[in-house]
């Protein structure tokens, strides 16, 4: 056999003993080492061809003094490097055959150890020794074999349902499973990016894993961002989150009357909104794009007058724009702004601020577009000029007074002057008192004193919260 066939009996056969070992084998697949094996003798026979060629190069130029001399330095070039591999391998064969003999030995006296240990003990404490070792090299080799099968079966439980929708990063979907425990079946929405967008699912991950146990924001299930090829052969990156029955609650207004909602059911779901942005804050973050696209509406049952009723459950959801409070590192004049412009406030829309402020004028939005059904600036065909120059959007003229107390804080001209969201949770508007009072008769007579002493105080209340508009 030749020695390019690479076989057995070739000098650069280092896998069955017939000459020296080319490298560490111990942490090199058997793949690979057979790759490398095969490297390194194409790149030996091809430095011996070389040899060859200048040694013929040699002779037939004898004549040319400075050929010879050129094909000579080659050749000394080469003869070195020969040198200088043999004296590596050398160096090499002599440290693995130091680290097996010092395996070896660490081995023996590991083995010795062991039964010495075993001497010393009971024949049903020597049972239980060697039925546990069995039992935990049987546990080793079943799970290295179907390793790959149980991660299968982990995929398989998830079952697509339907298609949710799409946004700016990516896509929604529905997928539903069995618990395990009971056999009940769940639901969860797997949100996929591509490549693209990856680096924006990764940060919203990590955003959403700092709020676990929320209950005013979307939770996301598992423990990272999930990598799988599609049907085209191209990777997509995704999350698994709760399951918003209820959809958006811009779909969630669809389903009213000119997309109005009721007085109390505003006041209640501006509430729940204050809560989790109260909750984002504390944590040192601004949303960015709070609208209500990116709020979750979530059925359910709440025990009241004696009797269970339904109600919802907001929450906040996609945080791909959300950035630290007072960043501005991510500022571009290609993206002198992040978030949706009509619901975005005129200093970030203008200088790129980002604060507190920006998401509570975002929440005067959304609390306007729930009582007039409309988006803001939708008197203007959505043209942002009057923002530019520190407007507030229209106010319809039948809008509670406590109401359109609390959207002057929110539209307050300096981000400031909108407080935060705690202090927005102690206004009255939440609380639905203020406006009972003002459609009182100011003649009417109030035969109880203590009644009289607590319309005072609201009314009191009322003028403290005017007085910090002006």
């Amino acid at each position: 056999m030749s020695e390019r066939s690479g076989g057995c009996g070739s000098r650069g056969c280092g896998g069955c003993g017939g000459g020296r070992k080319r490298y560490e084998w111990w942490f090199v697949p058997s793949t690979q080492r057979k790759i490398h094996e095969k490297i390194f003798m194409e790149w030996e026979l091809s430095l011996k061809d070389n040899l060859q060629n200048l040694v013929t190069s040699k002779r037939k130029h004898s004549g040319d003094s400075s050929s010879f001399v050129s094909l000579q330095e080659q050749l000394k070039e080469a003869q070195q490097k020969i040198e200088e591999q043999a004296a590596y391998n050398a160096h090499r064969d002599a440290k693995v055959a130091a680290r097996d003999a010092a395996h070896e030995a660490e081995h023996s006296r590991a083995m010795a150890e062991q039964k010495d240990k075993l001497e010393h003990l009971s024949l049903a404490e020597k049972f239980h020794f060697h039925l546990t070792q069995v039992l935990l090299k049987a546990c080793c080799q079943s799970y290295q074999k179907n390793q790959s099968f149980l991660f299968a079966m982990v995929a398989l439980d998830l079952e697509f349902e339907r298609y949710l929708g799409k946004g700016s990063f990516g896509s929604v979907s529905l997928f539903k499973y069995k618990r395990r425990r009971d056999g009940e079946t769940l639901y969860a929405a797997v949100k996929t990016s591509g490549y693209k967008h990856a680096k924006t699912l990764y940060k919203e991950f990590q955003i959403l894993s700092e709020f676990k146990g929320c209950s005013r924001i979307v939770q996301c299930y598992g423990n990272g961002v999930k990598q799988r090829f599609n049907d085209k052969g191209y990777v997509e990156y995704k999350i698994a989150m709760e399951y918003a029955a209820g959809g958006s609650l811009s779909n969630f207004m669809d389903r009213f009357k000119d997309r109005k909602l009721p007085d109390s059911m505003i006041r209640e779901f501006t509430r729940m909104l204050l809560e989790g942005l109260a909750t984002i804050h504390e944590h040192g973050y601004v949303h960015c794009d709070l609208k209500p696209e990116n709020i979750l509406v979530f059925p359910c049952s709440v025990y009241k007058n004696g009797a269970w009723r339904s109600s919802y459950q907001l929450k906040i959801s996609d945080f791909g724009l959300s950035k630290r409070d007072g960043d501005t590192k991510w500022w571009h004049p290609r993206q002198p702004f992040a978030g949706t412009p009509i619901y975005m406030s005129p200093e970030s829309i203008s200088h790129g601020e980002l604060g507190k402020g920006l998401d509570l004028w975002s929440l005067g939005c959304v609390v306007l577009e729930m009582y007039t059904g409309k988006r803001p600036w939708w008197h203007t065909n959505y043209e942002l000029d009057e923002l530019m120059k520190c407007y507030e959007p229209l106010f319809p003229r039948n809008l509670p007074c406590d109401a359109k107390l609390f959207l002057m804080t929110c539209f307050a001209f300096e981000p400031d002057e909108r407080k935060d969201a705690l202090t927005l949770l102690r206004q009255s508007f939440l609380h639905g008192d203020v406006n009972k009072f003002t459609k009182l008769q100011m003649n009417a007579k109030i035969d109880n004193p203590d009644d009289f002493t607590l319309q005072l105080e609201k009314l009191s209340q009322m003028l403290s919260e005017i007085r910090t508009m002006c």
